[in-house]
C-alpha cells in the first residue's frame, strides 16, 4: 500500500482496489468488530479524476478526518502506440515521474509528431529508425576482409599509396569512420546507423508485450513510476557517441600491451591489416603519423 496526498485527498495505491478496499478501511480504523463500516463512514465505487484529466477507477471512502480514493497501482497501455503509452503514463496524477538512463521525465505527457514528450518537452521515441542496428554494425566490423576488402578499396588504396611516400622510419596509421565512409559511397549498410533529433533523449525499443506502468514509490507526494514491457530503453546521446572506426596498419595493431582483432587484405602487393575499434575519433586525430583516410588530400 502506497499513500499520496493530493490536495485534501489521499490516493491509496494497491494491487487490486476492488478486493483490497476493505483492508485499507481497516488500516484507517473505518471498520468495526463485525467487519462492517462504522456508521460515519461513506463508501462507494467512484472514479477519481486526476489533474491530467484521466478518470481512475476507484473506491471512495470518506471518514471523519480522511478522504480516500483507493486505486490500482498499475495500468497497462491499450496498445503500444505513442498515444496509448502517453495515456498510461498520465493515468497517475500530475508530477508523476520516471527515470531512465539518467534522464527524469515528469508528467503531464503528450505526443508530438509521433514522439512522447513530458511537461518539459523532453522527448522519447519509439521509432526504430533512430536506433543503431548493432547486429548489422558488428557484422560489418567483423567481415572487413570480405572479398579481400573490396568494399573498402578506395581507402585501402589511399593508405597504401600514402604509406609509400612516407619516410621509412615513420609508420603510417590510417583510420576512417565506418558510418561516414558508407554514407560517402551511398552503401545501403549505412542505414544501420542512426541520426537523432537533438530534442530526443531516449529510444524505447518496444517488444510484443504491451507497455505497463506501475507506482513503485511515493516521494514528496509524487509518484515514482516504473515502466515494464519494452525490450530496452536507450540513451540516444550515448548511442550517437558510439564511433565504429577502422584502423589500417602494415602490421597488427598493438597499443602498449593491448592487442586487437584484425582482418588482413592485400592490395597492390601490400598486406594491410584492418582493425575495427569503438573509439572517439579525436583520439586518432592527434596521433603522430595518423591519417584520416576520408579527409581532403592536401594540395602539393
Amino acid at each position: 500500500m502506497l499513500i499520496q496526498q493530493v490536495g485534501d485527498r489521499q490516493i491509496v495505491y494497491v494491487s487490486d482496489y476492488k478486493s483490497e478496499y476493505m483492508d485499507v478501511a481497516k488500516e484507517f480504523g473505518m471498520v468495526d468488530d463485525f467487519g462492517q463500516f462504522h456508521n460515519y463512514v461513506q463508501g462507494k465505487e467512484e472514479s477519481y479524476r486526476n489533474a491530467n484529466g484521466i478518470m481512475m477507477p476507484a473506491f471512495h471512502l470518506i471518514g471523519k478526518t480522511v478522504n480516500l480514493f483507493i486505486v490500482n497501482d498499475h495500468i497497462e497501455a491499450r496498445s503500444n502506440t505513442v498515444q496509448d503509452i502517453a495515456n498510461a503514463l498520465n493515468y497517475f496524477p500530475e508530477d508523476s515521474r520516471f527515470t531512465v538512463a539518467g534522464h527524469t521525465f515528469v508528467s503531464k505527457f503528450s505526443t508530438d509528431n509521433g514522439y512522447l514528450r513530458d511537461v518539459a518537452k523532453r522527448g522519447i521515441t519509439i521509432k526504430g529508425g533512430l536506433k543503431k542496428d548493432l547486429a548489422k554494425i558488428h557484422d560489418l566490423m567483423t567481415h572487413l576482409d570480405l572479398n579481400n576488402g573490396k568494399l573498402f578499396e578506395p581507402v585501402i588504396a589511399r593508405y597504401v599509396y600514402t604509406s609509400r611516400e612516407m619516410p621509412k622510419r615513420m609508420h603510417l596509421v590510417g583510420y576512417f569512420d565506418l558510418e561516414q565512409y558508407l554514407r560517402v559511397i551511398s552503401n545501403p549498410a549505412a542505414e544501420a546507423f542512426n541520426h537523432k533529433s537533438g530534442e530526443l533523449l531516449i529510444y524505447m525499443d518496444l517488444g510484443t508485450n504491451p507497455v505497463s506502468v506501475k507506482v513503485r514509490n511515493i516521494v514528496k507526494d509524487c509518484c515514482e513510476l516504473e515502466i515494464t514491457g519494452p525490450k530496452g530503453m536507450y540513451d540516444l546521446k550515448k548511442m550517437a557517441e558510439f564511433k565504429p572506426l577502422v584502423v589500417l596498419t602494415k602490421t597488427p595493431l598493438k597499443i602498449k600491451d593491448a592487442k586487437f582483432p584484425w582482418c588482413k587484405v592485400r592490395f597492390d602487393h601490400t598486406d594491410v591489416f584492418m582493425t575495427p575499434l569503438m573509439s572517439k575519433e579525436d583520439a586518432w586525430k592527434t596521433l603522430q603519423g595518423g591519417l584520416d583516410l576520408l579527409s581532403v588530400p592536401e594540395k602539393k
